[in-house]
């Protein structure tokens, strides 16, 4: 029985092959602790945002994907006191304690990307907010697991989108959006372990790694030590990557067996 209080949302928008593969185990975990799973294949954009959006012309194809999902968070936190959100290409662990248990109320549970010294979206984010808006930001988080209550929904509503539109000119939209809101209006961010965010990017300075179809079995023992993974789109071939993951972290059959496809 699930909590109504409580919902884990995905939004997943054109043709994904991975998604039924991640899906399942958001279900099973969904299940497990007892909170309700929604999936948006599509998020109404108001009228007045999409005009500005074209007379904007974003250069970026496709930056109404990134509006619908920060726009999927104020729609669900109209029901939900609660809102877990994940990137499609997330796998929770058949093992993962529950996220709602470990962030206060009164919290945003984030991953801080900013302290990944090799990741290059902080730094490129930064230069980028600084020019746009003037600020300088000292803390950037990933957007791919976020954990919001209902008392933080306005920070995800039309109207704050549509005065910050430029800021999805950025190669990373919704993570500039967040954490550039997130410090003006010193949002009481909970910084997530990164058991919690675990992007499997190994080496970003060789390019080659991107054609791989399976991870390293060293980095693939880091993996099962996690509670979500989060396969960022860093891969060319990120269906096989997705697959062998969830294959490491279901390897078992009664574990698969958990795993219900709908």
């Amino acid at each position: 029985m699930s909590d109504s209080n409580r919902a884990i949302l995905v939004v997943s928008i054109g043709e994904r092959t991975f998604r039924n593969r991640t899906l399942n185990t958001m279900r099973s975990y969904a299940d497990r602790i007892g909170a309700d799973l929604l999936i948006e294949r599509e998020i109404s954009i108001p009228f007045t945002l999409q005009l500005k959006c074209k007379l904007m012309r974003f250069k970026r194809k496709k930056i109404e994907c990134y509006l619908q999902k920060m726009l999927s968070l104020y729609k669900a936190l109209e029901k939900f006191d609660r809102v877990l959100l994940l990137d499609d290409s997330c796998l929770v662990s058949h093992t993962a304690p529950d996220i709602f248990e470990q962030v206060p109320r009164n919290q945003i549970g984030a991953f801080p990307e900013s302290e990944r010294a090799d990741f290059r979206s902080y730094n490129y984010d930064k230069k980028f907010i600084l020019k746009n808006k003037k600020i300088n930001i000292n803390e950037y988080y990933n957007t791919g697991v976020l954990l919001v209550s209902k008392h933080q929904r306005e920070i995800f509503s039309p109207r704050n989108l549509s005065k910050n539109l430029e800021l999805f000119k950025s190669k990373y939209p919704d993570q500039a959006y967040f954490s550039y809101i997130s410090a003006i209006e010193k949002t009481n961010v909970n910084k997530l372990h990164d058991e919690w965010n675990f992007m499997p990017v190994f080496d970003y300075s060789n390019d080659s790694n991107r054609q791989l179809t399976e991870l390293p079995n060293d980095h693939l023992r880091l993996v099962r030590q996690k509670h979500i993974i989060h396969v960022t789109g860093y891969y060319k071939k990120r269906d096989k990557i997705i697959e062998q993951i969830n294959l490491a972290l279901y390897n078992d059959q009664n574990v698969r067996n958990s795993l219900r496809p709908r």
